[in-house]
């Protein structure tokens, strides 16, 4: 079967299924830096070039879904809109806000 884009339907669902796994912690932090999800785009020279949904930005970071490996992953950026790198960790959100949690606490 051919890959098709995570559409913006998708990953509202998506959300709402990760949130209910959060814990109360989790959901704090999360409802702190949540957006409306938005496409980013990541430039790059080879396939993992596009646009990719973005949910939650914190500092210079974003949380972004990365729906070639369905997973949840956090990178940098330098400008608004532009994602500066590629991962491919297939983060469930609430490791994602573990981890943000984990750099507040320092």
């Amino acid at each position: 079967m051919d890959w098709l884009p995570a559409t913006e339907q998708f990953i509202h669902e998506q959300v709402k299924i990760e949130t209910k796994n959060m814990s109360a912690a989790q959901l704090r932090i999360w409802e702190c830096v949540a957006v409306a999800p938005e496409k980013w785009v990541i430039k790059r020279d080879d396939d993992l070039a596009g646009n990719y949904w973005v949910v939650a930005i914190f500092g210079r970071s974003v949380v972004w879904y990365n729906d070639i490996e369905e997973g949840f992953d956090v990178s940098l950026y330098s400008i608004f809109g532009e994602i500066d790198e590629y991962f491919a960790s297939q983060f469930e959100l609430r490791h994602i806000m573990e981890q943000i949690i984990e750099r507040i606490s320092g």
